[in-house]
């Protein structure tokens, strides 16, 4: 779902995709995977590598990758690639992944904007594509879709609560 966000708009991908496709295959609650990925980049911030095998298979996934880019752009691309061992900023990892979960927040109001909310669902000032006077103020998006994704997260999230907070 998050690459169909970045479709839209550019958007964080592996944070957001780690942390849900985790809670979801129930190999982890949300508290483990946020505690696990500010460990590990503590520890690389301190110089550990605290996983080697994961690093091994970031750096094969790193180098699929570089197989897609223009052969112009891989020694470039592939450097920057392999400078992260850890998605998060070692230098600032609890505000970092805060940025990378908003963010994935941020995409899936963009997915649901996109293919639950359509033009009759507008609001009338709207243009045809539902354009117009649609955005909300603060980022653009449109207050109905922004209340109806806020009601349609918080429903269940009030439902699943003690399996959330764990």
């Amino acid at each position: 779902m998050f690459s169909v966000a970045d479709g839209i708009e550019a958007v964080s991908l592996e944070v957001p995709s780690y942390t849900v496709d985790v809670v979801v295959d129930g190999s982890g609650t949300p508290r483990e995977v946020v505690l696990g990925l500010l460990a590990e980049a503590d520890a690389i911030r301190h110089g550990r590598v605290p996983d080697p095998t994961g690093l091994l298979q970031r750096v094969d996934a790193a180098r699929e990758q570089i197989r897609r880019i223009d052969v112009g752009h891989r020694e470039q691309t592939l450097s920057a690639l392999l400078e992260r061992l850890t998605p998060l900023d070692p230098q600032r990892p609890a505000h970092d992944l805060l940025e990378h979960l908003l963010s994935g927040v941020r995409a899936c109001l963009l997915v649901y904007r996109e293919e639950a909310i359509d033009a009759s669902a507008a609001p009338p000032d709207c243009d045809e594509d539902g354009g117009g006077d649609y955005d909300d103020e603060s980022d653009g998006m449109g207050a109905a879709a922004v209340a109806a994704f806020t009601a349609a997260v918080r429903d269940p999230a009030d439902r699943d609560r003690d399996r959330l907070n764990q």
